[in-house]
């Protein structure tokens, strides 16, 4: 196998060349660091146990849930 060496315009111009064409396929085929350029979803915050009982207490008072459950009963 023979080594080719690129001087920094040329790869900087392959590079330009290879992002063009991703973008037009739609990112199907990218590997390593294109693929680690791409944004992942961000988690949800966790809810705190209040906010989750206030939550439960609205669905009650608002007819979509019928019965509290037993931590909720007084």
């Amino acid at each position: 196998m023979k080594a080719i060496t690129l001087t920094q315009e040329e790869y900087k111009c392959l590079r330009g060349h290879l992002e063009a064409i991703d973008k037009i396929i739609g990112g199907r085929f990218s590997v390593g660091s294109l693929a680690s350029e791409r944004e992942t979803p961000k988690p949800e915050p966790k809810r705190t146990k209040a906010q989750k009982i206030n939550d439960y207490k609205k669905l009650i008072e608002s007819g979509q849930r019928v019965k509290k459950p037993e931590h909720l009963k007084k």
